[in-house]
Order: structure tokens, then sequence, then C-alpha cells
């Protein structure tokens, strides 16, 4: 056993006094016996940038020491002394043994902001004054060192499309991170649609996603895919997302986060020329247009805006219209007097649309109305004009009135045979 103890390093001959530090060795009764005990750490659990505080009880279980005893504590990365000294004199230690207290020692220190997580041990030298000494430095004091949190930050979430119909699909696409100063593991990312609220059933996929592991800074996609009910009410809807995982000492963290998906009955709108008096340029006429809402979703305060070129000449008192509300599959029509410049070979009224949707989101939308212009040569030929139309009505008639004289003087000839 004094083999085993003497690779411990420490045995004190100065003259008559043998002095044994550390360790459980046997001496004498006539010589010191010192043991040296790490009693407390305060704060239990230290983080990077955080500062600590170490408390040593040093016991002579044998006789008294001749020498002062000094405690030197060896500052290496990543602890460092914090408003302290590295080399503490205890003095003479006296027996406890003989009922004397023991001596106690304290140290400050700080843990380095770039620690990662783990074990680091603390060193210490223990020698008298007259430099006779032992290291313990064998992972005899070691100090836990543990980030505050181990973070796995969800540094992105994409929702494609965010706003979507009854009944549609939507992806969901989270990006997570490990920000922590250690490998995480055992990650599980889960979307709750549990929910008696909540619309959405998985699409082909799990709700749930499982990585076996993430490299401190690195980052993994994790894509679902929902879709919705097709009766389900409009509005704004947050799926909870519950994240677990384990840090490299096995401690198991959970977190929360919210997606949001709007399901929006979007309003699917057209505009046209309904109809109109004019056939060619160069004249003045109506023309009546009129908006159509060829969606699923309601339009409310609905306003039209029509924008003046040098197509055409407005007549009418207001380019301004407010149609009000208008419901899915149902028109409004408004009308309007223009004059066309003799120029024109086609009428473009361009007009804008302004809106919003049941969920009180705004909506614009800009339309070229076309009509076609004639001219007096292809008027003739469809006999649009109102000279051809006159033209046509007179052979018709001439026809009719041909048609009854020959009919009643075939009648009255026949009679009077």
């Amino acid at each position: 056993m004094m083999s085993k103890f003497m690779n411990r390093k420490f045995i004190l001959i100065v003259s008559l006094l043998m002095i044994s530090l550390f360790s459980n060795m046997v001496f004498s009764d006539n010589s010191p016996y010192l043991t040296l005990t790490k009693i407390s750490q305060i704060p239990d659990q230290v983080e990077p940038g955080q500062t600590f505080k170490l408390k040593f009880k040093i016991e002579n279980l044998g006789s008294q020491t001749e020498d002062d005893i000094i405690i030197s504590l060896n500052e290496k990365f990543p602890f460092s002394l914090y408003g302290d000294v590295s080399e503490k004199n205890i003095g003479k230690i006296k027996s406890s043994a003989q009922g004397s207290d023991a001596e106690y020692v304290e140290f400050n220190l700080k843990v380095d902001e770039d620690a990662v997580e783990g074990e680091e041990e603390i060193e210490l030298i223990m020698q008298t004054s007259e430099g006779v000494k032992v290291e313990y430095n064998d992972d005899e004091f070691l100090i836990n060192i543990k980030t505050h949190d181990a973070i796995l930050e969800v540094s992105s979430i994409e929702v494609d499309p965010q706003n979507i119909n009854p009944g549609s699909n939507s992806k969901i696409i989270f990006i997570i991170k490990n920000n922590a100063d250690s490998l995480l593991k055992n990650i599980k990312v889960k979307l709750d649609l549990e929910g008696e609220d909540l619309p959405f059933a998985p699409s082909q996929m799990s709700t749930e996603k499982n990585l076996a592991q993430l490299q401190t800074g690195f980052s993994k996609t994790i894509e679902f895919e929902v879709i919705s009910d097709s009766s389900s009410d409009e509005g704004l809807y947050k799926i909870p997302v519950d994240i677990s995982y384990y840090d490299e000492v096995g401690d198991l963290y959970n977190s929360t986060d919210i997606v949001a998906i709007m399901i929006n009955k979007k309003p699917s709108i057209n505009s046209y020329i309904k109809r109109s008096d004019l056939t060619k340029s160069g004249e003045s006429g109506k023309v009546t247009i009129s908006i159509a809402n060829k969606g699923i979703g309601d339009i409310n305060f609905l306003e039209m805006e029509l924008i003046e070129t040098n197509n055409y000449h407005l007549l009418s008192t207001s380019g301004y219209f407010y149609l009000g509300n208008l419901d899915s599959d149902d028109t409004e029509s408004e009308e309007i007097e223009i004059y066309i410049p003799s120029t024109e070979e086609d009428l473009v009224i361009p007009i804008k649309l302004y809106y919003k949707d049941d969920n009180n989101i705004d909506y614009q939308q800009d339309f070229d109305l076309k009509m076609n212009l004639y001219s007096e040569e292809e008027l003739l030929m469809y006999g649009l004009n109102e000279e051809s139309n006159g033209n046509t009505n007179y052979i018709i008639a001439l026809i009719i009135v041909a048609g009854l004289t020959f009919y009643f003087y075939k009648r009255k000839k026949k009679k009077k045979k």
C-alpha cells in the first residue's frame, strides 16, 4: 500500500518532520497526514461565461505540520481566476485527530465564454513553504460545464402557400439549427393536428419527423404537407409544433413553436364589356361594364376606377364607382358614356378594381377591357350599320307586300271561275 500512494508524489521530510499530502497515505502517529476534499461548488451547475466558487477542506489526521501549507490553483482553459489569487497560504495545520478544526480554502473562478459542454478538471497543487509539493491533475476534481440551454433553434418556418382555399394542400418547411455547443440527438419535430378547431390532416405524410443527430452549428430542413378540410371556415389557424431532443449528456429538452396557416376562400374576379351602343370610332355611346365573382369567396367593399386614356374620352360625370359587396357566383354592372376618337381602330378601357375578402385582406386587380370597332365596309358586310339595316327592312317589307298581293290576286281569280 505504501508504494501505491508513493505514486501520488507526496512525502515531505524536513529534518525530523515528515509530511504526507493527499490520498490515504498511512504514516506513523508522529507524522502529519493531510487530506484535501472538495466540499462545495456554488452554483452547482456552471455555464460558459459564469462565475462560481469552489471550497476545499484540508484536514490533518496526523501530527501538526512544521511548515506552512500552500494551496495553489493551476489556472488554465476553460477556467480563470475571478478577482482572486492562485495561491492560498493555510499556515501550519494542527492535528484534527486531537480535536483541532479543519482548515478551508476557497477559489473564485470564471468559466470561459467559449467553453464547451462537458467535464473539465480543476488542477491543484499542495506544497510546503519549503517547496515540496504534490499535484492533483489526474481528474480528482472535475467540474461539469453545461450550457444554459441546449438550443435547437427553428431558424425559419415557411408555409407554401400561406393562404389556401378549403380542401387545398399546404407545405410547412422548417429549418432547424443546432445553436448548442455540443451534439444534439434523437430530435423529434411533431405537428399537433389533434385540436378540435384545427381543420387539417396530414397529406400522404406523417405528422412527426425524426432526426438521429445534428452537429453543432449545422442546419437541417424538415418538411410536412397538410390538407385543409373542404368544409372548413375561413380564418387564421395556429398549429402547435412540439420539438424534443437530447443533449450529449442525455438531458431531455422540450419546446413548442407555432405555425400559422390562413384558410381563405380567395375571390376570383373577372370584368368584361357586357354591351355597347358603339360600333365604330368617331361616335359617342353607352358601354356597360360587368364584374363577375367566379370564386368561392365573397367580395366586400368593391370599388371600380376607370383609367382615362387617349383611346377614349369619358362623358359620364365620374370614372369612380362603388359597387359594394359581391357574393360568390354573382355579377354587378355599371353603365358609362364615352366618346371614341375617329383615329381609334379598337376600344380599350383600362380599369382598376379594389376590394376585400371575408378575412379583410385587400386586393387590387387591373383589367384592360377591349371591344372591336368596325370600318364602314365591315359594318355594311355584317349588316351592322343603320343604312344597311334600313335597306334590309325595306326589302323585307316589299317582299311581304308582293307576296300578299300575289296571294290575294290568285284567290280572287279562283273565285271568278
